[in-house]
């Protein structure tokens, strides 16, 4: 079964800070970051269930060269993605934050 993919608002916002970040740390860089975070939500698409659950029915996946996590739920046939965060985050405040989003 092919998923669609979902963002809610508040990631742009997440995805933003970063990329505005990795830009001032490397010219480039935050473009590298945007590719990553596509590519790595894309594949959810294929297979949702492959990454645990985390906090109730939210899963996390880890993206690749970079260390931030994507937290989603899946709904019906929808990924929704509710955040982008940083690893060293503590998780106590992600979870607070992402089960406060809409």
């Amino acid at each position: 079964m092919n998923f669609s993919l979902v963002y809610i608002p508040d990631v742009a916002i997440d995805i933003k800070d970063a990329f505005n970040w990795y830009q001032k740390v490397s010219t480039g860089l935050g473009h590298e970051f945007l590719r990553m975070f596509f590519a790595n939500t894309s594949d959810l698409q294929w297979n949702p269930e492959i990454n645990r659950k985390m906090f109730e029915d939210f899963r996390r996946r880890l993206m690749n060269r970079f260390p931030y996590v994507v937290y989603y739920r899946i709904e019906n046939s929808q990924i929704i993605i509710y955040g982008v965060f940083h690893c060293a985050r503590n998780p106590q405040l992600i979870k607070k934050s992402i089960s406060s989003r809409n």
